[in-house]
């Protein structure tokens, strides 16, 4: 079985889904009762204006090489953590990284590299267009 998730990481409506769900879906997921299958999109981007959610989402493409329990924690913090919709403070690296030292082992030169650099902004970008293109 999979649960498929779709989330914007400046979307409030997704913080009130993650901050109530989140960690409910990974300890499933977890047990084996089912795959979580994550979709993202960068709408509020384009909508509010700005790019907290495609750099966001490449800040997370990072915390994946790091592993899954990373990612999920990450997942997790840059919710908790999300600004209003209309401020985009997760354009700046310098914030994802900050919020990225909450999570246990996620902090470290090649990660913090990969976020300053963009590494995974080509990635999210495709994952944005996958979303959009359904």
């Amino acid at each position: 079985h999979r649960l498929t998730v779709h989330l914007d990481l400046r979307c409030p409506f997704c913080k009130r889904m993650e901050n109530g769900l989140g960690t409910i879906m990974t300890d499933a997921a977890d047990q084996g009762r089912f795959t979580l299958h994550y979709r993202f999109a960068t709408v509020i981007d384009a909508g509010a204006g700005g790019s907290g959610s495609l750099t966001g989402l490449s800040a997370l493409g990072a915390a994946a090489d790091e592993g899954q329990q990373q990612f999920a924690q990450y997942l997790h913090v840059l919710f908790a953590e999300q600004p209003a919709e209309e401020v985009d403070a997760f354009a700046d690296t310098g914030t994802l990284l900050t919020l990225a030292g909450e999570v246990d082992g996620l902090r470290g030169e090649e990660f913090d590299r990969k976020v300053r650099e963009g590494t995974y902004l080509p990635w999210a970008r495709e994952v944005s267009a996958a979303f959009e293109a359904g």
